[in-house]
């Protein structure tokens, strides 16, 4: 219950990095169907140059239903 309440109310709702050199970083891009799950996932390469600002969105992250179901509706039942 305490992880889940750090994860549905995080202290951090964004993570800024700053890349040193330039580099790349390998993705995936994919298509959701009408259940959730994924279709046509493809590897990407990704350049990122040195100087880039990169932004993790936390509470994207974590509100995410392809990562997390959404216990509110548990935890809310009338």
């Amino acid at each position: 219950m305490f992880y889940e309440s750090l994860r549905l109310f995080s202290p951090v709702i964004r993570l800024m990095k700053t890349a040193f050199s330039d580099t790349i970083l390998e993705t995936r891009r994919f298509t959701t169907n009408t259940d959730g799950s994924l279709d046509n996932v493809e590897m990407v390469n990704t350049p990122i140059k040195a100087g880039s600002v990169m932004v993790l969105d936390i509470n994207g992250l974590h509100y995410n239903r392809k990562c997390y179901f959404d216990v509110r509706a548990i935890w809310y039942e009338p």
